[in-house]
């Protein structure tokens, strides 16, 4: 399953705003939360993007940051919050990754607001993208 997610969005969002997006992170927070993800923060992360936190501890967290690049006008990363040491005693999120994956690609396909959705394993700009996070 791929974790990052690049698109394009009409969604209005405040452009003189340092890192853009809040909005949009605020909108994203609040339909996930419509689909019972308990997302407790949207936060400015190190200036250059929002994060997306939820309320429990070894959930994934989710970056949406502004790349204004053509097709790839926004990014989201969908994060694991199990490091590598939590991996090593066994502990595994991935079950709810792939749930928030499966949910915000439901999200950005059904409205009108997100078009070019690319799905990534990597870099944005890989060319191995899909249309599908499967």
């Amino acid at each position: 399953m791929k974790f990052n997610v690049t698109f394009q969005s009409t969604f209005p969002v405040d452009i003189d705003k340092h890192p853009r997006g809040e909005e949009l992170a605020d909108y994203l927070a609040a339909r996930l939360r419509e689909r019972g993800f308990e997302i407790v923060s949207v936060d400015n992360y190190d200036d250059f993007a929002w994060s997306l936190d939820f309320k429990t501890t070894f959930s994934p967290w989710l970056l949406v940051g502004h790349v204004g690049d053509g097709v790839y006008e926004w990014l989201i990363q969908i994060n694991s919050g199990i490091g590598w040491l939590g991996r090593f005693f066994g502990r595994s999120d991935q079950q709810l990754l792939q749930s928030v994956t499966k949910s915000l690609h439901t999200i950005l396909t059904e409205d009108a607001c997100f078009s070019e959705i690319r799905w990534h394993e990597g870099d944005f700009a890989e060319e191995c993208w899909s249309r599908s996070p499967e």
